[in-house]
């Protein structure tokens, strides 16, 4: 399937859950089903087929120099949205949103569907390696901005909330493919089938996130142009430098390169919104970007996509 193809598709699937979310087919309370139907069961589902029957020991083991890659990605752009609070003097109420903004883009709502419908299934096990760097140091170091040394800080709380089903599926998987263990048949193509839910859902729901915004409440100022630039440009950019370093030392194959960059320049994590507004950061500023950048991302993805097809 060629580029073009895939874009299409994407359209189409958003565009449906837009007009549907329009006629009110989808509402709210359909969207907090969709959002447990993805993390309780269509995305483990997802990991454990895409892991188990894809990958070997050997591959595991190149895995964790990949990983190695993801969490440089992080850090690299942690620093970097450190470098634009100070640079630019960004108030204080603002500066962790904007750090976080930075370093973390919606990996799985948005980043599976987009991934494997540009790429192919083959691409899944390399998005979840880049998933996992994300939601580990989420949990730890995004929560620390957020909390920073004016308030207490636990290690262990943000540990224990990364013990989610997907992240229990990647756990499983690994212990499968360690020990040689294979899915039975039935409960393989069980897994398939619920898996294959996972994009259109997401794409449904994504449409109805984007119908729900409210555009008059955009004013573009220098946040915001900041926070586009991060996310949509640098973001990317950061990536391939260190990808291509890294790549004369550890073998990154085209798939993985492809995820990992696509993956980066994804729109800001949705839940960045909720826990800004749990710490008092700013929160309003945060839910407005979440919205801004998916409602961007429908220009941006095309872009690109078609530029690493030029790269690679």
């Amino acid at each position: 399937m060629n580029i073009m193809n895939s874009v299409i598709i994407i359209f189409l699937m958003m565009g449906t859950g837009f007009f549907f979310a329009k006629k009110n087919i989808l509402d709210e309370k359909v969207n907090t089903v969709f959002g447990k139907l993805l993390i309780n069961l269509t995305l483990p589902s997802t990991v454990m087929v895409a892991f188990v029957e894809r990958f070997t020991k050997k591959d595991l083991i190149n895995s964790i120099y990949k990983l190695g890659v993801c969490y440089l990605v992080m850090f690299s752009l942690m620093i970097l949205g450190l470098i634009f609070v100070k640079i630019f003097k960004i108030e204080e109420k603002r500066q962790s949103a904007l750090v976080n903004m930075t370093m973390f883009a919606n990996t799985l709502f948005i980043g599976l569907p987009v991934n494997s419908t540009l790429f192919g299934e083959e691409s899944i096990p390399y998005l979840f390696i880049f998933w996992f760097a994300s939601f580990s140091t989420f949990w730890t170091l995004g929560i620390y901005n957020f909390v920073g040394n004016k308030q207490s800080f636990s290690i262990m709380e943000g540990l224990k909330k990364m013990i989610t089903p997907p992240l229990i599926a990647f756990a499983l998987s690994i212990i499968f493919i360690i020990f040689g263990i294979k899915l039975p048949e039935a409960i393989q193509i069980t897994l398939t089938k619920f898996g294959a839910m996972t994009t259109p859902i997401s794409m449904l729901f994504l449409g109805t996130v984007i119908y729900e915004l409210d555009f008059k409440n955009i004013k573009f100022n220098r946040d915001v142009y900041l926070v586009l630039i991060s996310r949509f440009l640098l973001a990317p950019v950061v990536t391939i430098l260190i990808i291509t370093i890294a790549g004369q030392v550890i073998d990154i194959n085209s798939i993985a390169r492809k995820v990992f960059i696509v993956t980066a320049s994804l729109p800001i994590m949705t839940n960045l919104a909720i826990i800004s507004k749990y710490y008092k950061k700013d929160h309003e500023f945060t839910a407005l970007m979440v919205g801004v950048t998916t409602m961007l991302s429908i220009i941006t993805i095309p872009i690109h996509a078609y530029v690493l097809e030029l790269i690679y």
